[in-house]
């Protein structure tokens, strides 16, 4: 199942033409670190001049209600 689902995203962000994907995973998480390295993906640093990297995040349920719901 693992195999589609990065395959199918692999081919919808070419198709996108995006650079690059990327992916949170916590540190510990030893089983979705492997996951991700037998599907070609690489833990990365930011450069240390740049800053520290923040996570953002914006929820998309209540916008997803708002559109199907209250949209005409």
């Amino acid at each position: 199942m693992a195999s589609l689902l990065f395959k199918a995203a692999e081919a919808l962000a070419v198709e996108l033409g995006c650079i690059k994907m990327t992916l949170e995973v916590l540190e510990g998480n030893e089983p979705a670190r492997r996951t991700y390295e037998r599907f070609g993906f690489k833990p990365y640093q930011l450069d240390p001049k740049a800053g520290i990297a923040q996570f953002w995040q914006k929820k998309m349920v209540e916008l997803a209600l708002n559109v199907l719901f209250f949209s005409e």
